[in-house]
């Protein structure tokens, strides 16, 4: 009986030991950096060396921010993580804006990361915060209570308006306009993401002359919100 005892008390002790160490081993962490390049076609975007010429007329952009918010990694189709209070403000003009760590456990595996072009309905109707969702950031409608998921301004020869100046201000979260969007991108490096931003797959796709200036909620800013999605993808250079 005593051998019995000494053998439950052993198989009970080596249990919990294996049990700390895969709790550990769960805890521990190893960020996983996420990068983005913004480009203008296939040149890296400089916003002072976008020059017009007589056969190709190219926007002088301003101001460009968006929102990435609700990133998860994926395995096999399947969600093995997801970061907690996910909104990040990126700013093309701003390069330590265009990086950012998730901090994933240790040796994680996955084949895929998704994340929404916008912030999140809940998001939108819980009222403004601070850090990246700080409405002093100029991406937030104080009158339509909800986040501008997408602000490009600038101005384009095309533009019929006053100093050829356009403004998107793409949003909104209610039905049947919610512009938010998803993206899903294919990863095969596990230490590191690159991500690629072609500003020139929104601009190209735009009617000068009669689409420049989209300011609220609509069907317009939920098509031009598809669009701006398809900017994104994996940087194969990297």
């Amino acid at each position: 009986m005593k051998k019995l005892n000494n053998i439950l008390i052993f198989l009970f002790i080596s249990c919990t030991v294996l049990a700390q160490t895969r709790s550990l081993c769960q805890d521990e962490k190893e960020p996983i950096k996420l990068s983005f390049r913004i480009t203008f076609g296939s040149d890296t975007y400089k916003s002072d060396q976008l020059t017009s010429s007589k056969e190709i007329k190219v926007p002088h952009i301003e101001t460009c921010q968006f929102y990435l918010s609700n990133f998860i990694l994926m395995k096999r189709g399947t969600e093995v993580w997801r970061e907690e209070n996910s909104h990040h403000l990126l700013n093309v003009n701003d390069n330590k804006s265009l990086s950012m760590s998730l901090n994933c456990p240790r040796r994680m595996k996955f084949d895929g990361i998704q994340f929404l072009l916008g912030i999140d309905s809940l998001t939108s109707v819980s009222g403004a915060y601070g850090g990246d969702l700080d409405p002093t950031n100029g991406m937030y409608w104080a009158w339509n209570s909800g986040y501008i998921n997408f602000k490009l301004e600038g101005s384009h020869d095309d533009c019929p308006t006053r100093n050829n100046q356009f403004h998107f201000h793409l949003g909104g979260y209610l039905p049947p306009y919610s512009a938010a969007q998803r993206i899903t991108l294919d990863v095969k490096k596990s230490k590191s993401i690159d991500v690629l931003v072609d500003l020139s797959t929104f601009t190209n796709d735009l009617d000068w002359s009669r689409v420049h200036s989209v300011m609220s909620p609509s069907q317009e800013a939920q098509r031009l919100s598809t669009i701006a999605a398809s900017m994104f993808s994996i940087d194969v250079k990297k």
